[in-house]
Formats: structure tokens, C-alpha cells, sequence
């Protein structure tokens, strides 16, 4: 796990324990001249232009965000830092179809309840007056990044990549800017980075309802 990673983990954590969240601050090497630093930048930029930190004016990202676990928070907490301006955060609005394919179906949690869980741990997280923060219904995968021509990135998580590059496939298709797009890992209860043949031991909110539904019924 890279250190921007660890460090949304810890502050995943910290905010849980209603702490203040740690800034990652690197530390330069005290043997190379300021001249040598800013050619290194130059060069490990145009070697790599996905390489990091980065401020983005407009981020967006999506999902349904049912009791509200800690992946949703770790993602969450990524998109909040990679934001300079506005961070747009679609909820799916689950009509009777997309609900009836959900399992525990019976203990999803309202729209507004999710609505709600996003917009208050964002402002935990990050509460800002320069950075707004748009919580939104979406009714389908693409939502505000369909059309938005301001959006410059968008971040999933490694189960969700394919749904982030058919979101540049539309936008290619509609002539607009294609989004750079950040990749989290899917994590478990004994894993930070869950593989895709163990997704079956991923912390999800189809878990979390099928517990509920179980003790309902004890």
C-alpha cells in the first residue's frame, strides 16, 4: 500500500474516534540541490503523468452507500483530498427493478438516510469553505459525469474500474475531456487489498443487511 493509501486508512480510522485527520507532508533530501529536486520533478512527471499528489478543481465518484462501512469511508476520504473545489458524490436512487436484484433487500437503508451518511461523514473528513461538497440522486451509472464538462476525474475502486472507463467511453462519444481515474483497493477484515478471485470476503453493504436480516429473524 502506497503512503497516500495508508494514509486514508489511518484517517479512516481516526475519524471513527472523532479525531482530527493527518496530512501527509514529504520530506525532501537534504543532499540534492533545489535545482536537481525540480529536474527529478520534471522528469518523474513526464515519465509517469499519473504520478501523484494531486489537486483537482472537480472530482467526481458514485455508488450506492448503504450502511455506510469502511470501504465507503476510505473512498470517501480519497476523493475529499484529491478535490481542490467540488466533490460530486452520486447515491443511486434504487428504483423497484435495480432493488428487488439487491440481497437483503428488506434492511437498505433509504435514499435520504444515504444521502444523509455521505454528506455528514464529508464534512467530517474534509469541511471546507473552499470546497464544495454536491451530494446528488443519481438513477444510473454515469450521473453528473455523463455531461459535466468540469469534471476532471473520477474515483472508483477495484471493482468498480470497468464502470470509471465506460464513464470516458460515453464522454469520448459526447466530445468531452476524458476523466484521469483513481483506483482504490477493495479491502476485507483481514485485508487492505482484497483480490478479485476473494471478493467474496470483501466488506460490503450486502453483507452488513444480510447480517441484520439473519438477527431480525432470531
Amino acid at each position: 500500500m502506497d503512503d497516500q493509501a495508508t494514509l486514508a486508512v489511518h484517517n479512516t480510522r481516526r475519524a471513527k474516534d472523532h479525531l482530527s485527520h493527518l496530512h501527509l507532508i514529504p520530506i525532501p533530501s537534504s543532499t540534492a540541490s533545489e535545482d536537481d529536486k525540480v529536474d527529478d520533478a520534471e522528469t518523474d512527471a513526464a515519465e509517469d503523468p499519473t504520478s501523484g499528489p494531486f489537486i483537482y478543481d472537480t472530482v467526481a465518484m458514485g455508488g450506492t452507500f448503504d450502511h455506510l462501512h469502511a470501504g465507503h469511508r476510505i473512498l470517501l476520504t480519497m476523493s475529499a483530498w484529491l478535490t481542490g473545489k467540488r466533490l460530486i458524490c452520486g447515491v443511486m436512487d434504487l428504483d423497484e427493478e435495480r432493488l428487488a436484484r439487491k440481497k437483503g433487500a428488506s434492511r437498505m437503508e433509504s435514499l435520504e438516510a444515504r444521502l444523509k451518511g455521505v454528506r455528514t461523514f464529508l464534512d467530517l473528513v474534509r469541511k471546507s469553505p473552499v470546497v464544495k461538497h454536491e451530494v446528488v440522486p443519481i438513477s444510473d451509472a454515469y450521473g453528473p459525469t455523463r455531461d459535466d464538462p468540469d469534471v476532471q476525474a473520477i474515483v472508483g475502486s477495484a471493482e468498480t474500474r470497468e464502470g470509471c472507463e465506460a464513464v470516458n467511453t460515453l464522454r469520448a462519444e459526447l466530445g468531452l475531456s476524458k476523466l484521469d481515474v483513481h483506483i482504490i483497493d477493495v479491502i476485507s477484515p483481514t485485508s487492505a487489498n482484497v483480490k478479485k478471485d476473494d471478493m467474496a470476503h470483501k466488506i460490503s453493504s450486502s453483507a452488513i443487511r444480510g447480517w441484520l436480516e439473519r438477527h431480525d429473524s432470531a
